[in-house]
């Protein structure tokens, strides 16, 4: 660039120094170039306005023709040589108007020949790494069988080849110059080597096979390696030899290379494959039988088989009689004859593709026995001979018999005298002999019982007194069971009788029999003893007795006692048939006790005396202060007495009656009062207890409103005049319209309906009031009236229709006030006003407004509640101009926003003007006319993509909106 503006200086200044005058200067962005490469040309004149450029060239430039005023613009040319370029301008200065031509070159370069590196053979999957001249500022791959796209260097790198990237690419090196070439990349077509399939085989097996096989093309190079890398064969398939141990187990390796040449094996290569293949082996081991106790068993034992065996899944079992187990030590308990056999038992071991199997076998035997069978009594008497045997198999070598102290052999033994000690458990052991194993069988335990006989004891009775029961009580050890006869056919059973309620006649002997066992036999043993029963004095005395203290008690005793004696809590005591008190106290009070005796027996009888004490009060209602319309609840509680106590209340103002202990009742005043309570089982038991009630006043309001009923919103003027009286007062209309208000206040109901007003006082007595004003408040509904109009946002050039709307009708009178504009209806004379100012009673009327601005509109209406309402809206009028100017247009000739002009409606055709500018400032174009648009030419020729400017001025049809719009839009062909 630095050399360009050195030649672009010379080349001035001997112009001007050979013209003595300013002439035409040209500034090249480079003065060589490749074959079409854009060249930007800027010009300037010094002190000369330009008002037409055209430029000319050798065969092959292009750019020129006829430039107009642009002042800057681009060149190429297509011949590599040294091209002239001729550069012609009319312009005017200061001399007036006047001519300049200026010749310029254009130096065109050929471009090079790209050469690449690295052209090779390559393996599926590898990366490609291509080299070639460097110098562009980008390459791209125009050409070849995988789009390869862009690249920003001059190595390319193509990963994750595959046979699809073989072939020729042709490439252009972007720069200053265009340059291309072509390269080629060769890349082995996929192949795969394949082992076979993994091998699962029982440890011992003879052998096991391995083959590996290319898929296509040549392989050399085989090789196969152990799991431990050990090479083991060079070919595609070898033998491992058996007997497979574990240690043959795991992954097999073979590779081999894949070779790959191309063109004449210019390129070649040797791509590496890789398989593998595995050896599962299964581990077994052999199974070993241990039996237990032996292979010789006694029936009826238990018999344990042990299978010793490690690395195994399972287990089977078989043998004689049905019989299975999958347990490594099964057992059978109990063993039976038909359970004698060969048993045979299978180990299974897998990996779990392939399963293995090793056996063993024991035979068993089996000895036969025969439980033996007792038979003997379970229970004989102390004292008592017997005899008792055993019964057995065919094969028994003896008997042995065992019991409490008793050992006997043979099969038929007997027992004389037999005693108690004897008593016990007796079972029998028979003997088996078989081929190794000598089996013993015992009997099934039976349990012997003697009874054993003891004397009875039986205790005398103690003299008896009618009606009390008479006890007999006998005792022998070991008896199970007795039973009695007595006078008067009297049985019992059990040790431990009683002869209930007796009377003389149960008088004589009685006799007991005890019985000892109780199972299959009965032993007893008999004993007496003498009953007598005699007779006694009856009488009652009075249960309970009531006194009042100072009063007389008496009590009598019965007749025909042989004595008397008197007993009590409080200490008294006597003997006489009698008791009497002249004036009994609170200390005699007590339960008394009287004992009389006929013969050996005593019978007693009691009564209680009860005391009544003076009555005194426990609860006694205070006196208290409380406000009107509070409840007080008076409470009394007396003891002492009978506890039936009588009150009453003197006197009873405001009580629903005057008697019983508990009051509640609301007192309209101050009461003095007298409560008196009395015992009523002893009537002359009387006391009284005064106090008083005082009750406050709460603040009485004394409202007087001068209009109970009107239109909404409705004034109310309150005054309760208790203002110095209440502390606090709540004024309650109903609903949430409740407040709190000092002294005399102005209130407003604006909503429609009828409201009760309560107004509650707390005094500075603390005394709360309420007070219920005795008339409803009646608030009738005014219109609701809302006025609109139509159209919603009105221009200068619309007719106005009016509307309103009410919330409550019928609207029985309407009339509408406007201020400017014109009506559209026929008024009377008499509502036309020569200030403006029009009304009409019309429902909807209508009207013009010519100029646009805020107009007052007002309606008053009146329903048939005759409440009014005065409704006052602005109407706002617009413009009726609507302009639309594109930011934006295309005049490439095909019938889409090809032009660029105005749109739009309630525009003037007159005092329209339209004007274009480009950057320069120079007016590309101009007009009056609102229907004409540019078409993007200066002076016919087309004018350059860019930005211009555009001054439109318009006038609305009424008139009125003169406005002005600048602004920029944007020409794109």
């Amino acid at each position: 660039m630095k050399k360009h503006s050195i030649y672009s200086v010379f080349f001035f200044m001997m112009l001007v120094a050979v013209t003595g005058r300013a002439q035409l200067q040209v500034t090249l962005s480079s003065n060589t170039a490749c074959p079409n490469e854009i060249i930007t040309v800027n010009v300037s004149w010094p002190n000369t306005s330009i008002s037409s450029l055209s430029l000319t060239g050798t065969p092959g430039a292009s750019g020129t023709g006829n430039l107009g005023t642009s002042t800057t613009f681009t060149i190429s040319h297509s011949q590599v040589a040294a091209n002239n370029f001729t550069l012609c301008g009319t312009g005017t200065n200061i001399n007036g108007p006047t001519t300049s031509c200026i010749q310029f070159p254009l130096t065109v370069n050929s471009a090079p020949t790209l050469t690449f590196i690295n052209q090779v053979a390559y393996c599926p999957g590898g990366t490609a790494t291509i080299e070639t001249t460097p110098g562009g500022n980008y390459y791209t791959v125009t050409a070849g069988p995988v789009n390869l796209g862009s690249y920003q260097n001059n190595v390319f790198t193509i990963p994750n080849l595959s046979a699809a990237h073989s072939g020729t690419y042709q490439i252009k090196s972007i720069g200053s110059c265009t340059s291309s070439g072509v390269f080629t990349i060769a890349v082995a077509p996929s192949v795969v080597l394949t082992a076979n399939t993994g091998s699962n085989v029982c440890e011992n097996a003879p052998s096991v096979n391995l083959i590996a096989t290319m898929s296509s093309g040549t392989a050399k190079d085989w090789m196969w390696k152990d799991p431990s890398g050990t090479v083991i064969a060079n070919l595609p398939g070898t033998t491992v030899s058996g007997p497979i141990k574990t240690t043959d187990q795991g992954t097999y390796t073979v590779t081999a290379s894949q070779t790959y040449g191309f063109a004449g094996n210019t390129y070649t290569t040797e791509c590496p494959k890789v398989a593998t293949t595995f050896i599962n082996v299964v581990a077994t081991s052999p199974v070993i039988i241990t039996p237990a106790p032996g292979s010789d068993v006694c029936q009826g034992g238990k018999l344990g088989l042990a299978a010793a065996v490690s690395k195994n899944i399972s287990i089977n079992w078989t043998g004689p009689n049905g019989f299975t187990s999958s347990s490594n030590s099964p057992t059978i308990n109990p063993v039976a004859p038909s359970n004698a056999g060969t048993y045979s038992v299978v180990a299974l071991f897998t990996n779990n593709y392939t399963t293995c199997a090793t056996s063993s076998s024991i035979n068993i035997t089996v000895v036969p026995v025969t439980v033996p069978v007792v038979s003997m009594p379970d229970e004989v008497c102390q004292g008592s001979n017997f005899s008792f045997s055993v019964s057995g198999g065919p094969n028994v070598s003896e008997f042995e018999w065992f019991g409490p102290g008793y050992t006997s052999k043979g099969q038929f033994p007997t027992m004389s005298n037999i005693q108690p000690g004897s008593s016990g458990t007796y079972y029998v052991t028979a003997k088996y002999v078989g081929t190794s194993a000598t089996c013993l069988s015992t009997s099934l335990p039976h349990q012997l019982v003697v009874v054993p006989i003891n004397s009875i004891s039986v205790i005398p009775p103690t003299p008896v007194c009618i009606p009390d029961n008479a006890f007999l009580n006998a005792t022998s050890i070991g008896a199970s069971q007795y039973t009695w006869a007595g006078p008067n056919n009297f049985v019992g059973s059990g040790p431990n009788i009683t002869v209930y309620y007796p009377d003389v006649t149960a008088s004589g002997i009685y006799t007991v029999t005890a019985f000892f066992g109780g199972g299959n036999i009965v032993c007893k043993n008999t004993a007496s003893v003498s009953l007598k029963v005699n007779p006694i004095l009856k009488f009652s005395l009075i249960d309970r007795q009531m006194s009042c203290y100072n009063s007389v008690v008496e009590v009598f005793g019965p007749s025909g006692a042989n004595s008397y004696t008197w007993t009590s809590s409080t200490g008294f005591t006597s003997n006489s048939k009698d008791i009497k008190f002249a004036s009994i106290q609170p200390k005699n009070a007590g339960t008394y006790t009287l004992a009389v005796n006929l013969g050996p027996c005593v019978t007693s009888g009691s009564t209680t005396i009860e005391v009544l004490t003076p009555i005194e009060f426990t609860l006694r209602p205070q006196g208290r202060t409380l406000c009107l319309g509070d409840t007080v609840t008076l409470e009394a509680g007396v003891t002492g007495g009978s506890e039936n106590y009588a009150y009453s209340w003197n006197p009873p103002l405001y009580m629903d009656s005057p008697f019983g202990p508990f009051k509640q009742f609301v007192p309209l005043g101050t009461v003095q009062y007298n409560l008196i309570a009395h015992d009523i089982a002893c009537p002359n038991y009387t006391i009284a207890y005064p106090f008083e009630v005082n009750v406050k006043q709460p603040p009485l309001p004394q409202l007087d409103l001068a209009a109970t009923e009107g239109c909404a919103p409705l004034v109310l003027n309150i005054d309760p005049k208790i203002e110095k009286e209440s502390a606090i007062t709540t004024y309650d209309f109903g609903g949430t319209k409740q407040f709190q208000k000092e002294g005399a206040f102005t209130y407003t109901l604006s909503d429609a309906g009828t409201y009760n007003l309560t107004i509650y006082s707390k005094g500075h007595n603390g005394c709360l009031g309420k007070y219920d004003f005795p008339y409803p408040l009646t608030v009738r509904p005014s219109p609701g009236t809302d006025i609109y109009w139509s159209p919603e946002k009105p221009t200068t050039s619309d007719e106005i229709v009016f509307h309103s709307t009410s919330a409550y009708d019928p609207i029985i009178y309407q009339v509408w006030t406007f201020q400017g504009g014109v009506t559209t209806e026929v008024l009377p004379d008499s509502l036309i006003s020569n200030t403006g100012i029009d009304t009409t009673n019309n429902s909807s009327p209508k009207r013009r407004y010519e100029k646009f601005g805020k107009y007052p509109v007002m309606l008053v209406t009146q329903n048939d509640q005759m409440c009014f309402d005065t409704v006052v809206k602005y109407l706002d009028v617009i413009d009726d101009m609507n302009v639309y100017i594109p930011n934006a247009f295309t005049p490439n000739d095909d019938g889409i926003n090809d032009v660029f002009g105005v749109k739009g409606q309630g525009m003037k055709s007159e005092s329209f003007l339209m004007e274009l500018f480009n950057r320069a400032g120079t007016l590309m174009f101009s007009t009056k006319d609102i229907n004409e648009a540019w078409d993007g030419t200066y002076r016919g020729q087309k004018v350059k993509d860019g930005v211009y400017t555009y001054q439109i001025k318009v006038v609305g049809m009424n008139g009125e909106g003169r406005k002005e719009y600048v602004g920029q839009f944007t020409l794109v062909r």
